[in-house]
């Protein structure tokens, strides 16, 4: 589930698309520590970076200006070797892919 620390950030996402329809692809990417299986981390990954996709649709983002993925454990963004490093690691990340040329 969205923390609800994260909703302030995403309400700001969503005013952001919104100010910028020139954007017209958003990848949301999700990660996860290396705890656990190679196979449930991409499953966890995915259904987190799903959630912040279902997120942005539910507050009027064109769906067709967003995809989703999960990489798992594969980019980690700090050591997993202490707990707030895998705390660092477990995220969802926005990337632009396409924006409208003028």
């Amino acid at each position: 589930d969205i923390l609800i620390s994260s909703l302030e950030v995403l309400d700001k996402i969503v005013e952001y698309l919104n100010a910028h329809r020139e954007i017209e692809l958003i990848r949301i990417e999700g990660y996860t520590d290396n705890t656990g299986s190679k196979k449930r981390n991409l499953l966890v990954s995915k259904e987190r970076a799903k959630k912040v996709w279902e997120y942005l649709i539910s507050q009027g983002i064109d769906k067709r200006r967003l995809k989703y993925i999960g990489y798992g454990s594969k980019k980690p963004i700090t050591s997993n070797d202490t707990e707030v490093g895998r705390m660092k690691n477990r995220r969802v990340e926005l990337r632009i892919l396409k924006v409208k040329k003028s």
